[in-house]
């Protein structure tokens, strides 16, 4: 996937601000063949234009985190979209470190 590609964003938001781990060649089947190292990609990008990071980990929440969530949710009308909705944002706050 090329990062420059719009429709990307929303998979690319996770990682900004972060690093990549490694740098990989991209196949014409859009298969990752080949990695180098940050340092050496700073040398020589070549063909290594795949950014690659590690996945975001999650953080653990406060009980007051929680309630906040809760809080934004809880107008949603019925119950089990509102569990549903809660767990989401649930993730969602616990992604953003």
């Amino acid at each position: 996937m090329n990062p420059k590609d719009k429709n990307a964003d929303w998979l690319l938001k996770p990682f900004q601000g972060r690093k990549p781990v490694a740098w990989g060649m991209v196949d014409s089947d859009g298969n990752i063949y080949d990695v180098i190292c940050p340092d050496e990609h700073e040398r020589h990008e070549g063909e290594y234009k795949t950014a690659l990071f590690l996945a975001p980990q999650y953080r653990e929440l406060s009980d007051e985190e929680i309630f906040d969530v809760w809080e934004m949710v809880e107008e949603e009308i019925g119950h089990r979209q509102l569990k549903l909705n809660f767990a989401r944002a649930i993730l969602r706050k616990a992604g953003e470190k």
